[in-house]
C-alpha cells in the first residue's frame, strides 16, 4: 500500500509534466511565428501578405502551425478552431479541441489592420509522449520495491520475534524444571539485554538451589552415620522390650531422614542425569566404613578416582543401590 500511495501520485505527476512540456513547446512555436510576423509588419509597414506568412510558417517546419486572418482565412495546414479569434481577444490561451489541445497567440497591428491569430495544435499522442514508458518504469520499480520489501520485512520481523520466542521457550523450560535452560542474547538492544538478564537470573537461582541441596544432602548424610551407630547400640540392649522400642524409634527417625534425602534426590534428578561412578562409590564407602568400624568389622574397597567413569544415572540413584 505504501508503494501504491507513492507511485500513483508520481505517475500522475509524470503525465502532467508531459502535457505541460508539449503545450509549452506549442506555445513557444506560436509565439515565434507571431514575433516573426510582427517583425515583418514593422519592417515593411503593412500586414504581412499570404506569401510572407507561408514563408514564416515554412521556416518553422511544423505542420501544426496555422495563421488565422481577420476575415477567417487561414494560412497553413494545422488544425485550428473557429473559436480561436474570439478566444484570442483575451490574449494568449490554451484550449482543448478534438484529439488534442490548441495554443493561441494573437498578433495585433495598429490602425484598422486588426489582428492575426497564430495557433499551434498538439495532438493527444504528443501530450502523452513518454508517459506510457515512464509508467512502465514506475510499475517495474514498484514491483521491485514490493518484492524486495517482503523478505526484508520478514527478516526484520524474525529478528524481533525469534529472540522473544526463544526467551519464552527458555522461561517455560525453567518452569517445567529444566534448570539448564538458557538463551543466546540477540535481536534489538532491549531484547538482548532481557536475554542477558534472564541468563544471569537463571545462573543465580541455579547456584542458590545447588547450595541449598548441598546443605540438605550434607546434613542428611551426616545424620545417617550416628543413626546407624545408634541402631547398633540399640541392638545390643539385653531387655527385649526395651530393644524393640528403641529400634522402632530409630527406624522412624531413619525413615524421616530417608524421606528428606529422597526429596533432595527428586530435585536433583531433573538436573543431574550423569555422574562420576568412582567418585560416588568412594563417597558411599566412607559412610559404610564408619558403620563397619562401629561393628568391629573390616571393609575393603578399591576405587580408582583418578580415572572418571561417567554413567547415565544421577548420583542420588547410584547412592540408593
Amino acid at each position: 500500500m505504501l508503494a501504491i500511495g507513492f507511485l500513483v501520485p508520481l505517475g500522475r505527476s509524470v503525465q502532467s509534466q508531459a502535457r505541460l512540456r508539449a503545450l509549452a513547446g506549442a506555445q513557444s512555436d506560436a509565439r515565434g511565428v507571431a514575433t516573426a510576423l510582427a517583425a515583418v509588419a514593422v519592417s515593411t509597414g503593412y500586414v504581412p501578405s499570404s506569401n510572407e506568412m507561408e514563408f514564416v510558417l515554412d521556416s518553422f517546419g511544423s505542420p501544426d502551425l496555422t495563421v488565422i486572418m481577420n476575415d477567417g482565412t487561414t494560412i497553413g495546414r494545422g488544425i485550428y478552431s473557429s473559436e480561436a479569434l474570439g478566444l484570442a481577444q483575451s490574449g494568449s490561451v490554451v484550449t482543448e479541441v478534438t484529439d488534442g489541445a490548441l495554443a493561441i497567440v494573437p498578433v495585433t497591428f495598429g490602425g484598422d489592420d486588426g489582428q492575426l491569430v497564430v495557433t499551434a495544435f498538439v495532438d493527444n499522442d504528443t501530450l502523452r509522449e513518454g508517459v506510457n514508458s515512464s509508467w512502465l518504469i514506475l510499475a517495474a520499480l514498484g514491483l521491485v520495491v514490493v518484492v524486495g520489501a517482503v523478505p526484508l520485512a520478514d527478516r526484520l520481523a524474525v529478528s524481533i520475534t525469534r529472540p522473544v520466542r526463544e526467551l519464552s521457550d527458555a522461561a517455560h523450560r525453567w518452569a517445567g524444571g529444566d534448570l539448564s535452560a538458557r538463551v543466546v542474547p540477540s535481536g534489538p538492544n532491549e531484547l538482548a539485554e532481557s536475554g542477558e538478564a534472564f541468563n544471569q537470573l537463571a545462573e543465580r537461582l541455579t547456584d542458590l538451589l545447588a547450595a541449598e541441596r548441598e546443605r540438605v544432602a550434607d546434613l542428611s548424610h551426616r545424620l545417617r552415620t550416628p543413626i546407624a551407630a545408634l541402631r547398633l547400640q540399640a541392638e545390643s540392649v539385653a531387655a527385649p522390650n526395651e530393644r524393640r522400642a528403641l529400634i522402632g524409634d530409630i527406624a522412624h527417625l531413619e525413615g524421616e531422614v530417608t524421606a528428606l534425602i529422597e526429596d533432595v534426590r527428586r530435585t536433583e534428578s531433573a538436573e543431574a542425569t550423569i555422574c562420576d561412578l568412582p567418585a560416588v562409590v568412594a563417597q558411599r564407602m566412607g559412610f559404610w566404613r564408619v558403620v563397619a568400624s562401629a561393628q568391629e568389622r573390616t571393609v575393603t574397597a578399591e576405587v580408582d578416582e583418578t580415572r572418571p567413569l561417567l554413567v547415565n544415572l544421577p548420583a542420588a540413584e547410584v547412592l540408593s543401590v
